[in-house]
C-alpha cells in the first residue's frame, strides 16, 4: 500500500498495487501501479543532471543486467527499503517494502522489478523542506540500511553530515561485525512535517533495540492499540500481544471492497492502524507505514515506520482490516474486545523523542 505526499502539496493519495485511494474519494479504486506519481518520482534519480544528492538502500538489492543480485549483507543490515533525493532546497524520502527496487543510478532508466508484481507492496512518498534532510540522515544511521548506489555531492555534504555519512561509509560495509555508520541510539522517534504542512512521526530502530517495533513502541508512544499486516511467510511469525496494556494484533485478511479480499500470505506490505480514530472529530486515527516485519530475527535488526493521523486515510486502512488473529490465537473480526486497553486513541500527545 502507499501513502504518498506530491512534490510541495499536501498528502494526496494513497496506492495499492491494484486499489488507490484519493483523499477527496470515497473508497480504494482502480489504479496503474507504474503510473503512480510517487512511483515515477523515482524517474529523477535515472534523469536529473543537476546538483543533487540521492541514496538507494534495500536489504534485498537488485539485479545488475548480468540477472546476478548485487551483494547483499545478509542480515547484518537493516530490513529496510527506501530512496532519499533532494536537491538545495527540497527533497523526498521514499520508505518502500518492494524487493530488488529502484535500479541503480546507472541504468539510465527507471524499471519496477517483476519480484514486486506477485505480492501487495507498500509505499510513503513525502516532500520535506530541505532542514529536514539530516534529522532523515540521523534516522537512517539508526536503521543501519544496505545501501547499494548513492552520491551526496560537496554542496549538500557540509549542510547534511548525517546523509553524508550514510552513503561515504556505507561503501566501507562491515568492519568488525558492525556497520560503520550506526549510530549508539538504539531507537528514537522524531516529528517531520511535510513540505505541505503534514505532520509525520518517523519511528527508526537499530539491531540493538532487539525487541518488537510495533508492540513495544509504537503502540505505547501513539498510545493506539494496533493493527498489523505484515510478511507472514517467514519464520519465528510473533503473535499478537495483549501485554503491556495495548493490543497489536496481527492481520489476517485483507479487503480494499468490490470484491478484492485477499489473505495477507499474498501481501509483502508493512503498515499498521489504530482500532479506534482520534483527534477532535474522532475521525482521524493513526497509520504507519513501513518496511520492518513482525518476527523473531527482525527484534534484532534495524527498520521503522512513517506514522500520520488523516481521516481519509485512517478510515481506509482501516476498512481494509477485515479478520485478525486474536490474543488467544483464534482468528476473528477485527475488533479489539475484552482485556486491556478498550479506546485505540487516547486524548494525549504521542511521545517523540526530540
Amino acid at each position: 500500500m502507499t501513502a504518498l505526499e506530491p512534490w510541495g502539496a499536501q498528502w494526496d493519495s494513497c496506492t495499492t498495487r491494484e486499489r488507490s485511494l484519493n483523499r477527496f474519494s470515497k473508497g480504494w479504486h482502480r489504479y496503474l501501479l507504474l503510473a503512480t506519481p510517487e512511483l515515477h518520482r523515482v524517474f529523477l534519480i535515472h534523469s536529473w543532471n543537476g546538483d543533487i544528492a540521492y541514496i538507494l538502500y534495500n536489504d534485498q538489492r537488485p539485479h545488475t543486467e548480468e540477472k546476478r543480485q548485487l551483494d547483499d549483507l545478509g542480515h547484518e543490515c537493516g530490513h529496510t527499503k527506501g530512496v532519499v533525493l533532494l536537491d538545495k532546497t527540497q527533497g523526498y524520502w521514499l520508505v518502500h517494502s518492494t524487493p530488488h527496487f529502484p535500479p541503480v543510478k546507472d541504468v539510465g532508466q527507471y524499471s519496477y522489478p517483476e519480484s514486486g508484481v506477485p505480492n501487495g507492496q507498500n509505499f510513503i512518498c513525502v516532500t520535506y523542506p530541505l532542514e529536514f534532510f539530516q534529522t532523515i540522515g540521523e534516522q537512517l544511521q539508526i536503521n543501519q540500511p544496505s545501501v547499494y548506489d548513492c552520491d551526496v555531492p560537496d554542496s549538500l555534504a557540509s549542510l547534511l553530515p548525517a546523509l553524508n555519512a550514510v552513503c561515504k561509509k556505507s561503501r566501507e560495509q562491515l568492519v568488525n561485525g558492525s556497520f560503520l555508520h550506526s549510530k549508539p541510539a538504539s531507537n528514537r522517534s522524531i516529528a517531520l512535517t511535510s513540505l505541505g504542512g503534514t505532520e509525520f512521526i518517523s519511528f527508526a530502530k537499530g539491531r540493538s533495540f532487539k525487541n518488537d517495533l510495533y508492540h513495544s513502541w509504537v503502540a505505547p508512544s501513539l498510545q493506539s492499540n494496533l493493527l498489523v499486516q505484515f510478511w507472514i511467510r517467514s519464520t519465528g511469525i510473533l503473535p499478537s500481544n495483549c501485554t503491556l496494556g495495548w493490543k497489536v494484533l496481527n492481520i489476517k485478511v485483507i479487503s480494499l471492497g468490490d470484491r478484492v479480499t485477499f489473505g495477507v500470505a499474498k501481501d509483502h506490505s508493512k503498515w499498521a492502524v489504530s482500532t479506534t480514530g482520534g483527534g477532535l472529530d474522532g475521525a482521524a486515527g493513526w497509520v504507519c507505514v513501513g518496511d520492518i516485519n513482525r518476527d523473531e530475527a527482525e527484534e534484532s535488526r534495524g527498520g521503522g515506520t512513517v506514522c500520520l493521523q488523516d481521516a481519509a486515510v485512517w478510515k481506509a486502512y482501516r476498512t481494509a482490516a477485515v479478520d485478525c488473529e486474536m490474543c488467544d490465537g483464534e482468528t476473528s473480526k477485527c475488533d479489539v474486545t475484552a482485556g486491556g486497553r478498550m479506546n485505540g486513541y487516547a486524548s494525549v500527545a504521542p511521545r517523540v523523542a526530540t
